[in-house]
């Protein structure tokens, strides 16, 4: 969550999203094991909106830059937006994983269970998708 903090309110990159290494967001329908889901977490971000901060590496630069131009050729409109969780489509809920409760995820999301990256990160500390679930909540109470 720092970096995402990092990218996004201090460097003005924008985050696509999160692909968090966890088993509700990787392996929804637990159809595999580990393996299937206990890899790194990646921070999703369009090679044009990183083209600002760059690498201090010469053959990441020249790659990042190539990568840069041809999503720019190829999709000129693309834009990427900054993390607003209430834009986002909620999934239907997915089942219960029986690797929500390894000891290999942290002690804060371990034992829980989530439907969309964003809730992960509010349970990490991200301010905007805190709110967000207070919006949702708010949305469902209104509707009952």
């Amino acid at each position: 969550m720092q970096l995402c903090h990092l990218l996004q309110e201090r460097l003005n990159v924008p985050v696509s999203n999160i692909a968090w290494g966890h088993p509700n967001i990787r392996d929804p329908k637990a159809k595999g094991g580990k393996e299937a889901w206990g890899r790194e977490h990646q921070i999703r971000i369009y090679a044009h909106e990183f083209l600002r901060i760059g690498f201090s590496v010469d053959y990441k630069n020249k790659t990042l830059k190539e990568l840069a131009k041809e999503n720019i050729r190829r999709f000129p409109n693309m834009r990427a937006n900054f993390c607003n969780p209430l834009k986002k489509k909620i999934r239907t809920k997915s089942i219960s994983h029986k690797g929500e409760k390894v000891k290999d995820l942290p002690k804060e999301i371990r034992g829980k269970h989530f439907n969309a990256y964003w809730e992960i990160c509010a349970e990490l500390g991200c301010k905007k998708a805190k709110e967000a679930i207070k919006e949702i909540s708010k949305q469902r109470r209104m509707k009952f």
